[in-house]
């Protein structure tokens, strides 16, 4: 009898293990794939609107302070994705807002994401940009349109942060 109970204990100790680990997997998974509270996910990446008004660089550094770091537009969904966020807060934005990116083309003349130092290899221009009209025009605006232009860094404008899904940078955000 007391090896049918020792067998009895074995087999849920092993049960009790395996139910631990998988529960445990589970919690990770879902610690993966969210967001910090106030940011809307998109693929793997979570992105917050912040209307306070900055200069490129300022905006940049204000990113960086939380982990963050301007939004990367690299392809056509995750443009769309944007236009979609920005667009359901447009309410919230009176008049014609624009939103610094993570693009600028300060070190090189080519265009980079200065978060990543990676060349912008799809580009969403305003019809006759980027022209680069006077000196200082080397930071990556998004226009209230959803097209982007080369802007002089200086300029106050609203900007987007971006995160990897997952990330919650120091909890500061919930």
């Amino acid at each position: 009898m007391s090896e049918l109970v020792a067998a009895i204990f074995s087999n849920m100790a092993a049960f009790l293990k395996h139910l631990f680990l998988l529960t445990l997997s589970a919690a990770s998974i879902s610690v993966v794939f969210s967001c910090p509270n106030g940011f809307v996910r998109h693929d793997d990446s979570c992105y917050k609107v912040f209307p306070e008004k900055a200069t490129w660089p300022e905006a940049e550094a204000y990113c960086k302070d939380f982990g963050l770091s301007l939004a990367k537009v690299e392809s056509q969904r995750e443009h769309d994705f944007l236009k979609g966020y920005v667009t359901s807060l447009k309410a919230l934005y009176p008049g014609n807002v624009d939103f610094w990116l993570d693009g600028t083309n300060m070190l090189s003349g080519d265009w980079i994401w200065a978060s990543t130092g990676q060349p912008i290899t799809q580009f969403f221009w305003h019809q006759g940009e980027p022209n680069n009209l006077s000196p200082g025009e080397r930071c990556l605006s998004m226009h209230a349109d959803y097209s982007w232009d080369d802007e002089h860094c200086s300029y106050s404008e609203a900007f987007i942060c971006e995160v990897d899904a997952g990330v919650n940078p120091g909890g500061l955000f919930g």
